[in-house]
């Protein structure tokens, strides 16, 4: 299971709320939750791409943003 707080904090500071960045990226904000929140949906490559070209995170990044094991 990944840790996505950073993730989380970067939207909140980029679009002030999950449903703000929803709708930049023309989803719901279930969509979001569950990408971020369930185990069993993972991110895909191309969802990454998107959403760090939005978030503006760079690809050097990327591994602390959506690949940060939470830790148990």
């Amino acid at each position: 299971m990944y840790d996505y707080t950073k993730l989380q904090e970067r939207i909140l500071e980029k679009f002030g709320s999950p449903e703000a960045f929803a709708e930049r990226i023309d989803r719901s904000v279930a969509y979001v939750y569950e990408r971020i929140g369930t185990p069993q949906v993972a991110l895909k490559q191309t969802e990454i791409t998107a959403w760090c070209e939005v978030l503006d995170i760079a690809p050097a990044e990327i591994q602390e943003y959506f690949f940060k094991l939470r830790s148990i």
